[in-house]
């Protein structure tokens, strides 16, 4: 029991210890999450919109922007079209993309149907709205 009991309490210090001397880093920087907020006056009902984005930013647009969100391989159907009056696309055009333990990574941004409309470009962000 007590060898047992060491073996676990020297891992878990050491995972402790590991975890504090390399702390997991946000997906996107300050910035960009300042103007992910600005997005939020673009979206005419959140809860009847749905964003496709890249891996990585699902959070945060459920956190800040209060809408459902896809990823890019999800295909357009009739169930998606009669879910929801918006589908949008949101592609990120500068910052960091530290997904963890990688470093960092160039985005793998959602491909945009033909017929979209541009509703909000920034430094940071494209968002297109697909039209029918």
């Amino acid at each position: 029991r007590k060898v047992i009991s060491v073996i676990v309490l020297l891992l878990t210090i050491s995972s402790l210890f590991l975890h504090y001397s390399n702390p997991k880093q946000t997906i996107i920087t300050q910035e960009a999450y300042n103007d992910l907020k600005n997005i939020s006056g673009v979206i005419r009902n959140p809860d009847k919109t749905i964003i496709f984005t890249r891996h990585g930013m699902e959070w945060w647009i459920v956190w800040e922007l209060r809408t459902k969100m896809a990823h890019f391989n999800i295909p357009i159907d009739n169930e998606i079209l009669s879910k929801y009056d918006d589908i949008l696309f949101l592609t990120q055009k500068q910052g960091v993309n530290n997904l963890y333990p990688i470093k960092s990574i160039s985005f793998i941004d959602p491909d945009v149907p033909e017929n979209n409309e541009l509703i909000y470009s920034s430094a940071f962000y494209d968002l297109y709205r697909f039209i029918e």
